[in-house]
């Protein structure tokens, strides 16, 4: 604050600095300046008045009574050195050698404060223009002084940090956050032990909510980690150091499968069970073709042991499945394409045939479901075998139990089967025993009925071929004398 008076020679007081920042408890210099400007003087009177409840004025002097500031050395004589701690004034005097005079710039003294509370005190010399009871600048008997510059200060708290946490931790970065009672600025310090080693880039913008990431960490690593904060007026503040732990590295393998199977497979529902190696949810992949097409309710819970019932099957019919797992990282894993078959709405027998005298055993014949228990004929189903000797045969429904089949096929005597199971509804093999040749007139007796066929066929291709060489003849004979008077089952 200047305050000026109109004189021919002005002089000059001022404090400087003219304003200061300090912190509670903290203590800061004022110098007391005085500018003759080219005027001879005869002494300079100060008068300084403060706030006791805002600032304390230091004792300059610890030997002499009272509290004093500290004098410059423009004039060799202090008349007057007193601060009233009381009111809040501040008395200095000081004059040239008698019979001198003083002309120039220069500090005049020195006043030490400390700030008390976070305020905005003032200092200002007692000046009024034109009075001679106030602050002077005297020469010849006249007041001198034109103008004086105040003082306006701040004093202030460290900013208060408040509210550090680590959050938002992953295997290689981290967010730090915190409060600030006043704004200030933000930047974190971290490294893997006390001496840190890295900052984050200065946050420039005052804010009293704060937060910074840290990236490019280590995975599974503790890091130790402080906070700073710088207010408006330059005051750092760093808190205590904590640390935090990164999460292991980032999973990145799918699950992988033990076993993979079907159970409780009916005509039109199945059962599929798998094992992972880690916990996993659920869910089936299934459909008549390599493209699926169909999918179970995804069950989330994450297990070990898994199962899936799949359900309106078609009956008889070849699914394709796989199963698929996703591990609580979410990484999927999905099996290997397998194959089941579902029940036949009837039961289905595989007949498996041997033709005597070959090992072609394509045949066809029939499939005669005997009564056990009368020895009446309930049903006739015809087959066709391949190459392999292999036919497929629906069991007719309402068949009395037991039953007995009568294998018979053209130009073979036939065979019986005794009470095979013709009740479990998924394929079962019955292997037939071997059909014996010579059965040419289909009367179950190899007798000359049957070489009178074969003699109309030799050397040309018939039923009589039993080599399957493409001729009747010698060799074929030989089969059919070998079972003469043989009879079928």
């Amino acid at each position: 604050m200047l305050i000026l008076s109109s004189f021919a020679q002005a002089a000059t007081l001022s404090l400087s600095p003219a304003s200061a920042n300090v912190l509670v408890n903290n203590t800061f210099s004022v110098n007391i300046t005085l500018n003759t400007q080219g005027a001879a003087i005869d002494g300079v009177d100060v008068i300084l008045d403060y706030n006791t409840l805002l600032l304390q004025a230091q004792d300059a002097n610890a030997n002499l009574t009272g509290v004093q500031i500290s004098p410059g050395s423009l004039m060799p004589s202090v008349t007057y050195n007193s601060v009233n701690a009381t009111s809040g004034r501040i008395f200095f005097s000081q004059v040239p050698s008698f019979g001198s005079t003083y002309s120039g710039s220069g500090v005049l003294a020195t006043v030490t404060f400390k700030g008390l509370v976070a305020s905005s005190p003032v200092v200002a010399f007692e000046f009024t223009p034109g009075s001679t009871t106030d602050s002077n600048v005297a020469s010849n008997g006249t007041e001198l002084l034109s103008s004086v510059v105040n003082g306006a200060y701040t004093v202030t708290n460290l900013p208060v940090i408040s509210n550090v946490s680590a959050s938002f931790i992953t295997s290689g970065s981290a967010m730090i956050a915190w409060n600030t009672d006043v704004p200030s600025d933000s930047q974190v310090d971290f490294g893997l032990n006390l001496s840190f080693g890295n900052s984050t880039a200065l946050d420039v913008p005052l804010v009293t909510i704060h937060s910074e990431s840290l990236t490019n960490l280590l995975a599974n690593t503790t890091y130790y980690y402080r906070v700073k904060s710088r207010d408006t007026y330059g005051n750092l503040v760093i808190s205590a150091a904590r640390s935090f732990v990164t999460l292991p590295p980032a999973d990145t393998t799918p699950p992988g499968f033990l076993t993979v199977n079907v159970t409780s497979i009916t005509q039109n529902s199945s059962v599929v069970n798998w094992d992972t190696n880690e916990s996993s949810d659920s869910q089936v992949e299934y459909g008549l073709n390599l493209s699926f097409g169909n999918f179970t309710v995804l069950d989330p819970s994450l297990v070990m042991s898994h199962s899936q019932t799949l359900t309106n099957l078609l009956s008889g019919t070849t699914y394709y499945y796989r199963v698929r797992s996703r591990d609580g990282a979410g990484n999927l894993a999905i099996s290997a394409t397998r194959i089941f078959t579902t029940l036949n709405a009837t039961p289905v027998r595989r007949l498996l045939l041997t033709l005597e005298g070959t090992s072609n055993a394509s045949v066809f014949g029939q499939a005669q479901f005997i009564d056990a228990s009368n020895l009446s004929l309930f049903a006739s189903v015809p087959f066709s075998s391949d190459s392999s000797g292999q036919a497929y045969i629906s069991v007719p429904l309402g068949v009395p139990t037991p039953v007995n089949i009568r294998i018979a096929a053209p130009g073979y005597l036939s065979r019986l089967l005794l009470g095979p199971d013709v009740t479990t509804f998924s394929t079962q093999n019955i292997t037939v025993p071997q059909l014996l040749s010579g059965d040419l007139s289909g009367d179950n007796v190899v007798n000359s009925l049957d070489f009178s066929v074969m003699n109309k066929q030799w050397l040309s291709s018939g039923t009589g071929d039993y080599n399957r060489d493409g001729v009747v003849n010698s060799l074929d004979f030989s089969l059919l004398e070998a079972r003469w008077w043989q009879q079928g089952e």
